[in-house]
């Protein structure tokens, strides 16, 4: 890489280090699960414990070996409960010998009466009236469900706590694109109502570095393990 980057084994070069004022940092690799069944219906899962797709092992083999391959093992992997996340979490587990976290509060978003619904169906029963859920998404609540602002505060609960639980440590979050997310929002200090705006694919990598001054994005939402093959 150029001068004043950060080299790609994961070391600070001289130019990166001196502009630091402290090197206690948490090194977050955010992982988004591979492809659920039902994936092509776009089906209203929230916090649904659906199984992974056939594709959707195999993409979360694919990534779990490229990440075991690829970086130094973490210290911990922590995961929503949930099954999509939970086989790549106990996957990285097994190939780095780090230990292994199931969280609850590290789930999707709760969608109610909407969970296993598809989004077509959903769309048709409420006809404009869909748009005042997009249009205020941060507060909209579905019936019996959270709502994304909700989500975000569980999600950051935890989240404010890791740099001082785990300065110098490098940890390996596995979870779910309303997450990630939520998380970006709160990193980067971007406002909550530009969270749809980010867009992190299924089986995807987001790598985060967290300091007292601030966080930096170095990689967002990145699929490596599909160079040379089929995503």
């Amino acid at each position: 890489m150029s001068a004043g980057g950060q080299a790609a084994g994961g070391r600070f070069e001289d130019a990166t280090r001196a502009a630091m004022p402290s090197e206690a940092v948490v090194r977050v690799h955010l992982l988004r699960h591979g492809e659920v069944e039902g994936f092509e219906r776009r089906l209203v899962r929230g916090q649904l414990d659906v199984a992974l797709s056939g594709r959707g092992r195999a993409q979360t083999a694919a990534l779990a070996d490229w990440f075991a391959a690829s970086h130094p093992a973490p210290d911990r992997v922590v995961s929503s409960d949930l099954a999509r996340c939970a086989e790549l979490a106990r996957g990285l587990a097994e190939r780095t010998g780090a230990p292994l976290e199931l969280r609850a509060d590290l789930r999707e978003q709760h969608m109610g009466a909407w969970q296993g619904r598809a989004w077509d169906d959903v769309t048709r029963e409420l006809g404009g009236a869909i748009n005042d859920h997009w249009d205020d998404y941060l507060d909209a609540r579905p019936p019996g469900g959270e709502t994304m602002r909700e989500l975000f505060a569980r999600a950051e609960a935890w989240w404010d706590g890791l740099l001082a639980q785990h300065a110098g440590e490098r940890l390996v979050v596995v979870t779910h694109a309303g997450v990630i997310r939520a998380l970006l929002c709160r990193a980067l200090r971007l406002p909550p109502d530009q969270a749809l705006r980010l867009a992190p694919a299924a089986a995807s990598h987001t790598e985060l570095l967290l300091s007292a001054p601030g966080a930096v994005l170095s990689v967002l939402g990145e699929r490596p393990w599909t160079f040379g093959g089929p995503a």
